[in-house]
């Protein structure tokens, strides 16, 4: 039309913020790529049960050998993370960088699918940024060789395609296309952990939300086509699997932690009440030598459990669940009881391991119904004997989930790896050698050590520190106002320090005060955290960041690297716990004032599928840390790693939809996608 520019019409307008909105999706993930790649990773060599079973199992995968020669181990877990792992391997890339791609790709693709109903590119450009830069996802715990570091990216994938397929698809080839991507990726997360039951009510909810619209549109055929791909893509995925093991090993068995007989041999041996029981112990010794006499097959296995064995998982468990301290703990007699079966010879096949342990269910469910033992069965067969004070725990536990989840204290150090050389080597060369930390098996090779603490003794007193031998040294004071605060000493103003040296870790540092008070320490035993007193004042260490180093200072990459990662994690609770704040307040508003129209609204859908899956997962997790697992929440415990990534998505979800419903009449919130983009297609009406 005259007189109007045709880049200042609103068409225009939209696609201009588009193209700015992907250039900053694209450049925040480089920098986050570009920062993961240069933080050191702790490669485990020596933990049998997770990061060295996902790598040992990868290998097979990636040699062309399955998983490998069956053992207690094959199917302990799923394969979905090492199948992760020897597709890294096969492309030739470091598991670092696999990391990272998958991490960014996830969140991508989940942020496409949420903008996609939002309509914002602000909102959809800080919920990248708050998943992007979460904490725990460049936390200690993440950054290892662990199955966590893919699951919450599976669950993202998944959730985002399942909400797109039920809310917003339209056509059948739409439809079943995302029900087909959903199905894969839920067939890999059932097979990365054990524990994908609790996505029920997020299935469950929008399953339900699209029946709904289908039937308002009256396209009930293609949604129902689309939810039978989902569930035949699913099933092919499982039952795939579990075919390649009936060749390989001969039996049709998934993870067999999971197999029915061992499971009844679990659930019969927690059930036995004779002999007496103790909180959080599955069976008492007492207990176990009156289940020998009934059964021939459990006891073949006595002199395990009741011998070095036994006692080494005592080891384990008494420091984490206290009243277990003398016989073997709930939270690892699974583990001791496989252990026990495989040392007696049970484990040369599924089928072997399954018949043993059909033997012992039988035998001891057998005497209970006889009357020789006196038994009281559990409703899930891994949980001990419960007593009611294990449910006032309950409440608690609620606030300790809560207490982790907004992560007002995040970590930033840095685990060591471990593993001889030998076997740690082995282990490298198969992840395409990421950057790693020094590991603890290996004293003589040096290393950059990075302490933070602090010192006190009164008002400004100071210490001076020296390495020997000689070696580099920086020692540095810094402000400490929660140190006079907590002293109440308003002159203990800089009382914390960083202390960075490269050396071996028998090198030694030595503090001393003004007064000549002396103190050495080797650096192998300054491991955070820990303190000791110096003279009358005291030494603490709150950090302590050990990374493997051949003989060279820290790259200036490595440097910046660790100095963005610190910042990310040190500053991220100032954006997100107002954003949580928001979203909860938005959530119970839109819940209250708009819920005729709110169950319509696909934000609204999509956040309460959320919240009722979070819920429902920490529910979950305060009951079995109450009844089963003692220590589930002491630090970032795995099993909440997820729930990080969805209260982000929930919370954000939840601010548009109450946006949304305040002013249904505006389509506009200044960001409309562009037809025949990436992120851009009309929502269906």
């Amino acid at each position: 039309m005259p007189g109007k520019s045709i880049a200042g019409s609103p068409s225009s307008f939209r696609l201009l913020s588009a193209t700015y909105f992907r250039l900053f999706i694209i450049g925040m993930g480089f920098i986050y790529v570009l920062m993961y790649v240069h933080t050191p990773l702790a490669v485990n060599s020596s933990f049998p049960h997770d990061d060295t079973l996902f790598m040992t199992i990868g290998r097979y995968l990636a040699e062309g050998r399955w998983l490998g020669p069956y053992d207690q181990f094959t199917l302990m877990k799923g394969p979905g993370y090492p199948a992760f792992l020897a597709l890294t391997n096969w492309l030739g890339i470091s598991v670092s960088l696999s990391h990272a791609l998958f991490h960014c790709g996830a969140i991508a693709f989940f942020v496409a699918i949420a903008h996609k109903f939002m309509k914002s590119f602000v909102l959809s450009g800080l919920l990248f940024v708050l998943l992007l830069w979460h904490p725990i996802a460049i936390g200690p715990f993440l950054l290892r060789i662990i199955r966590e570091s893919i699951y919450y990216g599976q669950i993202l994938v998944f959730v985002g395609a399942l909400a797109w397929a039920c809310l917003s698809a339209s056509g059948w080839r739409e439809r079943a296309f995302y029900g087909a991507l959903s199905g894969a990726v839920f067939g890999w997360f059932w097979l990365t952990r054990e524990d994908g039951v609790w996505m029920v009510p997020a299935i469950a909810i929008l399953l339900t939300a699209g029946g709904l619209r289908a039937t308002r549109e009256r396209t009930v055929r293609e949604f129902a086509g689309a939810c039978l791909v989902f569930v035949v893509v699913f099933a092919g995925t499982q039952i795939a699997f579990r075919s390649v093991n009936w060749w390989v090993y001969g039996k049709f068995v998934s993870v067999d932690s999971k197999e029915a007989n061992f499971q009844r041999a679990l659930g019969a041996i927690n059930s036995v009440l004779s002999g007496g029981n103790r909180l959080f112990v599955p069976i008492t010794r007492t207990a176990r030598e009156r289940v020998y006499e009934v059964s021939p097959s459990f006891k073949s296995v006595a002199i395990y459990l009741d011998g070095d064995l036994g006692k080494a998982y005592d080891g384990i468990s008494c420091p984490l669940q206290p009243t277990s301290c003398g016989d073997i703990g709930s939270s690892v007699f699974l583990w001791a009881l496989r252990e026990a079966a495989a040392a007696a010879g049970q484990y040369t096949s599924p089928a072997k391991a399954s018949a043993f342990f059909e033997r012992v269910a039988d035998e001891i469910t057998g005497a209970c119904s006889r009357g020789d033992l006196e038994c009281n069965p559990q409703f899930i067969a891994e949980i001990p004997q419960v007593y009611r004070e294990q449910f006032a725990q309950i409440p608690q536990g609620y606030l300790k989930v809560l207490d982790l989840l907004v992560m007002l204290q995040p970590s930033i150090h840095l685990d060591p790896s471990s593993g001889d050389e030998a076997r740690l080597g082995t282990h490298l060369r198969f992840l395409n050698y990421p950057p790693h930390t020094a590991s603890v098996d290996i004293p003589s090779r040096a290393a950059s050590y990075r302490f933070l603490g602090w010192y006190y003794k009164s008002g400004r007193s100071w210490m001076t520190v020296a390495v020997a031998p000689a070696a580099d040294l920086r020692f540095e004071r810094i402000d400490s106002p929660d140190i006079a605060s907590g002293f109440k000493d308003p002159e203990a103003t800089r009382q914390r320090f960083s202390i960075y040296t490269h050396c071996s870790e028998d090198c030694i540092l030595r503090f001393e005060t003004t007064e000549g008070d002396v103190v050495e320490r080797k650096l192998a035993d300054l491991r955070a955290p820990i303190g000791f007193d110096l003279g009358s004042g005291r030494v603490n260490f709150d950090v302590t960041e050990v990374v493997a180093d051949p003989g060279s200072q820290a790259t200036l990459a490595e440097n910046a690297a660790q100095g963005l990662r610190e910042e990310a994690v040190t500053h991220y609770s100032y954006v997100f716990i107002p954003v949580l704040a928001l979203g909860i307040i938005g959530f119970f508003v839109s819940t209250l004032f708009y819920w005729r129209t709110a169950i319509f609204n696909p934000c609204y859908v999509f956040a309460l599928a959320l919240w009722a899956t979070i819920f429902v997962r920490i529910t979950m997790l305060v009951i079995v840390e109450a009844t089963w697992i003692q220590s589930i929440f002491s630090g970032h415990s795995p099993y909440l790693t997820s729930l990080y990534f969805l209260l982000v998505a929930a919370a954000v979800l939840s601010i548009a939809a109450w946006s949304g419903l305040r002013s249904p009449s505006s389509e506009d919130m200044g960001t409309q996608d562009v037809p025949g983009t990436i992120l851009a297609k009309p929502v269906a009406s």
